[in-house]
């Protein structure tokens, strides 16, 4: 009775998987999805691509105040912005030294080209505070820029 039950068992299963097979869209997908989670410093990249959010979010902090005077801006920005942007820079520049799978690659190359964007910005913002005509134009290209580099960090 027993060897019955196992050779059913095994019989319907073996049915079942037949019928119910993942497709090659699939089945690709998910290897690749094991594939970028299997590099050495995957873990790692996610603790210090989470610190980078937090100077990124530190950073951003000066632009929200809408009270300040220009003058207090651009040292808020010369104090508090830039050195949490060189912080940025510095966990940007472990990502790319990690052992990481192509997209991962990708994306710390992307942080650092956010960063050093995000610097830029800040000087441009520099001028714009200062009065200089061409600093609009300039904080609004660089601006531009962020966008498109931000997009491809989501």
């Amino acid at each position: 009775m027993l060897p019955l039950l196992i050779i059913l068992t095994v019989g319907i299963g073996y049915a079942y998987l037949t019928k119910h097979k993942a497709s090659a869209e699939a089945r690709n997908k998910a290897l690749a999805e094991m594939k970028a989670g299997s590099f050495k410093d995957d873990r790692k990249f996610t603790t210090r691509y989470n610190e980078f959010v937090i100077n990124q979010n530190k950073a951003l902090e000066v632009f929200d105040d809408t009270l300040a005077t220009p003058e207090v801006m651009k040292q808020k920005l010369t104090e508090i912005s830039l050195p949490e942007w060189n912080k940025a820079e510095g966990i940007a520049k472990e990502m790319q030294a990690m052992e990481l799978g192509p997209e991962k690659q990708k994306k710390a190359a992307a942080v650092m080209d956010y960063v050093h964007l995000r610097k830029a910005e800040i000087e441009a913002a520099k001028l714009v505070l200062s009065g200089e005509p061409a600093g609009l134009q300039q904080l609004d290209s660089i601006r531009g820029k962020i966008n498109i580099v931000a997009q491809s960090l989501q």
